[in-house]
């Protein structure tokens, strides 16, 4: 599925809402629309001054990306994608890529949740989701704005391998959260979940899909990818080290510093889902992919 920046009438879905959510205004500068030719194909987040984080299957030909935006038509700003960087084998590991902007963002990065944030990371926790996707179950009405919504995790570690979570990084290379009507969907691919913390809110998961046991295409919560469970190669592809948390102190976070990278992580998992852009992939895949 995908969203035109300059709203074709299919794009458009009157007064509906992200799958239970509300606009977003401009709480989330640092959630970007990530452009291929001018349509937004899927959602990202920016980790580092030049640095956006998104899910793997969205793709290597963006080549823009919107940030700083409460819609897709509003004002923002507005970078080039110099390379974009997938995660070893992504269909049949952790779902991410890192798109290298051609010049830093005058954005605040987002802050991985790692160290002492992962303590508050439990079953109920509460939760941000953050998307430009669509805004009923079916996957086929869209609006303009960016949009969020309030959602409890159900499972932290991604334990339920029997409903898609990925069994070679369980648990903690995933996360299970939303449900109950409130989810994201086709366009939020990639986008940030947010850990919501007396220290501030920090990024604990990337969207990839939804569970396999879903009877509706959104709406029944999904599966995000855990960021902090591939530090190293997200410093190693982005080339900086990433902001800390600072528990304890009002969520501030370390400036991000431009060191050497650190060595790669991650391990194999098993195959995930088969949409990508809104095309078929091979049947060996499983699951809804949510770009």
């Amino acid at each position: 599925m995908t969203i035109l920046l300059t709203l074709s009438a299919s794009a458009l879905a009157g007064d509906a809402k992200i799958v239970g959510g509300t606009e977003a205004g401009s709480a989330w500068p640092e959630v970007a629309a990530l452009l291929q030719g001018g349509e937004a194909v899927c959602t990202g987040v920016l980790i580092a001054p030049d640095v956006v984080l998104s899910a793997g299957h969205c793709g290597k030909r963006i080549d823009q990306v919107h940030l700083k935006a409460e819609s897709l038509s509003g004002p923002g700003e507005t970078l080039g994608v110099r390379e974009v960087v997938r995660y070893p084998q992504h269909y049949t590991t952790y779902d991410l890529e890192v798109l290298l902007l051609d010049r830093e963002s005058s954005v605040t990065p987002a802050t991985i949740a790692q160290d002492c944030v992962l303590d508050e990371l439990v079953d109920g926790a509460s939760a941000t989701i953050v998307g430009y996707g669509a805004v009923d179950k079916r996957g086929s009405e869209y609006v303009d704005e960016l949009l969020h919504a309030q959602v409890q995790v159900t499972d932290p570690d991604c334990q339920a391998t029997e409903r898609g979570c990925m069994e070679e990084v369980s648990p903690g290379g995933e996360l299970g959260a939303g449900g109950d009507g409130t989810d994201t969907c086709y366009g939020d691919s990639g986008g940030p979940i947010f850990l919501n913390t007396g220290d501030g809110d920090f990024l604990v998961g990337i969207t990839s899909r939804g569970w396999d046991d879903v009877t509706v295409d959104c709406g029944q919560g999904g599966i995000y990818v855990r960021p902090d469970a591939v530090l190293s190669w997200l410093e190693e592809a982005g080339g900086w080290d990433l902001a800390q948390p600072d528990c304890g102190s009002g969520g501030t976070a370390a400036e991000p510093t431009e060191d050497g990278p650190l060595p790669v992580g991650g391990c194999a998992v098993t195959p995930a889902s088969p949409w990508a852009l809104g095309f078929l992939m091979p049947l060996v895949l499983w699951g809804r992919r949510r770009s």
